[in-house]
């Protein structure tokens, strides 16, 4: 999970005006309810959702791929 960080800080800064960066302990009450709700059984995991709430992206388990997430920030 910590690995994932600088690359989710550096993602957050660049997006700030796009989008809103949610992170959750998954160690908490609530971190475990968002991570039952959408079927997490791995971390770290990102999700990338639209406006409306739709899924859009999703990795779980291993660094984020930045080629993929690049692309999302075309967008």
């Amino acid at each position: 999970c910590l690995s994932a960080k600088p690359l989710l800080d550096r993602l957050e800064k660049e997006l700030e005006s796009k989008a809103q960066f949610i992170r959750v302990d998954i160690n908490t009450e609530s971190g475990r309810k968002i991570r039952e709700d959408y079927e997490i059984q791995l971390v770290p995991a990102v999700l990338v959702f639209d406006e409306k709430g739709n899924e859009l992206w999703r990795q779980t388990g291993a660094q984020p791929d930045t080629v993929s997430i690049t692309k999302l920030n075309k967008n």
